[in-house]
């Protein structure tokens, strides 16, 4: 039996057509599409994506890498992947569960386990594919149950997400995450740039203005930040930009000038 079993009836029915949608907690949606799809770039907020039923083919550091049912792919920083669903009909959907990372409950939940107590890795991945605990199985199912009860969710849901995310952070990615929030690390750095590009697509940054962020050099920052992001800080907008009025056609309507 696999380990997400429990969940994959319940999200079926509440699941009746194709979509993503949110539900009634905050930073919670729940996915479902049946037919496979060839990947595309996009981008993907600090979020944690846990794979109920199906399959996902992912672009992660070069490699082509295939995640499925009973494991769940995180990053802490906005990337820009490749990623695709195969092996998915309308008789058995993808199906999947998505929560996104909150800074402000990671960094504390960082302070009070303390570093030594969060696993190590060598790995220099900025995103991870790992396997569904027990333990985040049961997060899952409350949250689920959660989501439909309406007049509980501002009292017990973001108790039940911060026992998710620490549920997460003590994985074997953990100690990356911990560095992508913890300040003075190159990940915390780009991680800031990066939003900052964010916040500003339609500027044109100067030469040093960016650098000056994570108090580097130019060429410090450049290299550090290809390193983390896999893309130059120039190729990272304007990707931005063009997902953005790939965005606006798709779900408004609208058409490029």
């Amino acid at each position: 039996m696999a380990q997400t079993e429990p969940l994959t009836e319940r999200l079926a029915k509440r699941l009746p057509f194709e979509g993503n949608y949110k539900t009634a907690v905050p930073g919670v949606a729940i996915h479902r599409f049946n037919l496979s799809s060839r990947p595309r770039a996009r981008v993907y907020k600090p979020m944690v994506i846990f794979i109920v039923q199906g399959e996902k083919l992912l672009r992660l550091d070069g490699q082509e890498v295939r995640y499925k049912q009973d494991h769940y792919f995180t990053s802490g920083l906005p990337l820009q992947l490749s990623s695709g669903m195969t092996g998915i009909s309308s008789n058995k959907p993808y199906l999947a569960i998505s929560v996104d990372l909150e800074d402000e409950v990671i960094l504390e939940l960082i302070h009070s386990m303390q570093l030594s107590s969060i696993k190590r890795t060598a790995s220099k991945s900025t995103a991870a594919i790992e396997r569904i605990t027990p333990e985040i199985l049961d997060c899952l199912c409350r949250l689920l149950d959660q989501s439909e009860k309406e007049e509980e969710i501002d009292i017990l849901a973001p108790m039940i997400k911060r026992k998710l995310f620490y549920r997460v952070l003590q994985g074997p990615f953990g100690s990356v995450l911990a560095n992508q929030h913890t300040f003075g690390t190159q990940q915390f750095y780009i991680s800031k740039v990066v939003n900052m590009i964010r916040e500003n697509l339609g500027k044109t940054f100067a030469v040093k203005e960016l650098p000056e962020q994570c108090c580097m050099s130019i060429l410090t920052f450049h290299r550090c930040f290809k390193e983390v992001m896999k893309l130059t800080p120039l190729q990272y907008q304007k990707n931005l930009k063009l997902q953005e009025a790939q965005n606006l056609m798709l779900y408004k309507g609208l058409t490029v000038q």
